[in-house]
């Protein structure tokens, strides 16, 4: 009977404690701080940023994640107020946001840098490594040094929209694009692969354009290096199949390739097969 006694007072002596810290004004959210980090998750100043480089700028985010300003910290719901960033705000990528106790919250994000771009030949719209559209423009400057992803249907020039049989009026900036396809986890998986090359600086100074190419059988994936530099097509064949590995080998072989003198008047197409063997055809 003691023991019953005892667990009700303690109980109701927590549920006491936590009624008072949940309703204390002490723990209501009076400020939200936004801080940039670099990859290495280090943080960065503001006039390292190439875009969010004002504290103008910076207040405009944390207005559009609409902040429940006077609500406790632990009755928050960061899950909405990251979704409201991130679809706000196309080129903020968010890292984390968490509770500075008694009464703050601390935003942190990246910028995001566009690496690819798609188009209806109209519009140019500009894509990072997470497909996320980070904007649509008709200015050409803009898509200067990104990457091209486009398609072929039975080695007939096509689209990417036509490829995948959607209009672009149902994108818009601060979407992603096709999340869960199976050639966008493909393209995902060359620009991390990629990034462990070392001899690669960026994507951007290696690659022109990807080309999606579907036939009767199975989709090609065709690499087209920068002409001037290169002038290299790396193809895998058949991308439903050991993908990895084949990325992998072809890339290695590519590497070998480019520190070849010979190669940089050489043009000519690399593949990969389904038996994971490379092999070169002049053009």
């Amino acid at each position: 009977m003691k023991k019953k006694r005892l667990f009700l007072i303690v109980l109701t002596s927590v549920i006491l404690v936590l009624a008072f810290l949940i309703g204390s004004p002490f723990f209501k959210l009076q400020s939200v701080e936004l801080k940039f980090v670099n990859d290495k998750n280090e943080v960065v100043l503001l006039k390292d940023n190439f875009i969010f480089n004002t504290q103008q700028k910076v207040t405009k985010i944390i207005s559009s994640g609409k902040f429940d300003y006077g609500s406790s910290l632990f009755l928050i719901n960061k899950q909405n107020y990251f979704i409201r960033l991130d679809k706000n705000n196309p080129y903020l990528k968010l890292v984390n946001i968490t509770s500075v106790f008694p009464n703050k919250m601390v935003v942190y994000a990246k910028e995001r840098k566009p690496i690819f771009y798609i188009t209806n030949n109209i519009e140019y719209f500009l894509i990072d490594s997470d497909f996320k559209i980070l904007e649509i423009t008709t200015e050409k400057s803009k898509i200067k040094s990104l990457i091209l992803l486009t398609a072929q249907e039975n080695n007939k020039n096509s689209t990417f929209f036509d490829f995948f049989n959607i209009s672009p009026l149902a994108f818009e900036s601060g979407q992603y694009l096709y999340e869960n396809n199976i050639i966008i986890e493909k393209i995902k998986k060359i620009v991390a692969i990629i990034k462990s090359f070392n001899s690669f600086n960026t994507l951007n100074n290696v690659f022109e354009s990807f080309i999606i190419n579907e036939n009767e059988n199975f989709p090609n994936l065709t690499l087209q290096t920068k002409k001037q530099e290169f002038g290299i097509k790396l193809v895998i064949e058949n991308v439903l199949e050991n993908f990895d590995k084949k990325l992998n080998k072809l890339l290695s072989a590519f590497k070998t390739l480019i520190n070849k003198e010979k190669i940089k008047t050489t043009y000519g197409v690399l593949s990969i097969n389904n038996s994971l063997n490379c092999y070169w055809n002049n053009l």
